[in-house]
């Protein structure tokens, strides 16, 4: 058997183009993903249905936003709208049965097996070593470590939200690396940035980020800065509107930042989350679906009379009440 450090060097020295190894490690990562599910039919698995799938379900059959906890509570922002949108897709191709959740399990493997494949092409802007990029790509791509968080619909669209971060570093460091842009270059960027906060709204600090960092690399201009910010906020602007007029509230992408901390902040929170956590019939996790609209009938009126943002709101204040009261507790929680 060869060593590692002589299975590495021979790696090191591969020149392939890129566009090659990527296709190929896209070929293997779908190849096995496809396999898993014709293997273990997970499209006629049973599987708890999370606010994405309901949502997409929504917007498939009527056109909505809306309804994300099970049951009607009107239009909402509780998911980034990317994920659910293209889960629609395939319920509208497939319907709502086993053919449906097999075009969307597909889908699901497309999008990480895409994500493993842009790892060469990332490794080769960052100025690393070809085998860097390559031997990532195909440990993601052979060794699927999480492959149910990868394909099953209750993930959340994991595997978007990776090819967006990824995809996303791919373009800040092709445009950007050698040189300063100019403010039509930085403005098609916010825009992408922008794009991309409608499959996770948490790259927002990622982004502020990386314009720190350029403006301090690249000396870039005041001018610069705001086409960017603008950009950003011309492509956010629609989906912003829309949250205000059906909301009623300004809402950055996502609206339920209230729910989350309080279920994260409470006399008995766990650092990780309790559905992922503990075994659905356990206290652990009954008690955590008490605080969830999704399993507290009272909370799922509080939604129906308040509103969700004004929900949220509320329920952010408890929060915030809870983490006064126990700083420690949450200084524990957070290290944890």
């Amino acid at each position: 058997m060869r060593p590692p450090r002589q299975t590495i060097s021979r790696l090191a020295q591969i020149s392939l183009p890129f566009g090659t190894l990527s296709i190929t490690i896209f070929v293997l990562g779908l190849a096995i993903r496809l396999a898993l599910v014709w293997l273990w039919q997970l499209h006629y698995r049973p599987e708890d249905v999370g606010e994405w799938e309901r949502i997409a379900k929504n917007l498939a059959e009527t056109g909505r936003f809306a309804d994300p906890y099970g049951a009607p509570t009107g239009p909402t922002a509780h998911s980034a709208p990317a994920y659910p949108f293209l889960l629609s897709l395939a319920f509208r191709a497939g319907g709502y049965d086993s053919d449906g959740r097999l075009i969307a399990i597909v889908l699901n493997a497309t999008l990480a097996s895409l994500m493993y494949a842009c790892l060469p092409v990332l490794a080769k802007l960052s100025g690393l070593p070809t085998a860097v990029g390559l031997l990532a790509g195909l440990i993601g791509a052979l060794v699927p470590m999480r492959v149910l968080t990868e394909l099953m619909l209750a993930a959340g669209g994991s595997q978007l939200r990776g090819l967006t971060w990824i995809g996303l570093q791919i373009l800040t460091l092709a445009w950007f690396r050698d040189h300063s842009p100019s403010a039509t270059r930085a403005l098609v960027y916010g825009v992408a940035c922008g794009v991309a906060f409608h499959a996770d709204p948490g790259l927002l600090p990622v982004c502020l980020l990386w314009l720190g960092l350029l403006t301090w690399l690249r000396r870039l201009r005041l001018k610069t800065l705001a086409a960017a910010c603008l950009g950003a906020s011309l492509a956010l602007l629609p989906w912003t509107l829309r949250n205000r007029v059906q909301l009623g509230g300004w809402v950055f992408v996502r609206s339920n930042f209230g729910l989350e901390l309080a279920l994260s902040n409470n006399d008995r929170a766990h650092p990780i989350l309790a559905y992922e956590a503990f075994p659905a019939g356990s206290p652990q996790f009954r008690h955590w679906m008490t605080l969830h609209p999704g399993g507290n009938p009272d909370h799922l009126q509080m939604v129906r009379q308040l509103g969700e943002v004004a929900y949220n709101r509320r329920r952010l204040g408890e929060a915030v009440d809870w983490i006064q009261r126990n700083p420690e507790r949450f200084l524990l929680l957070s290290l944890q």
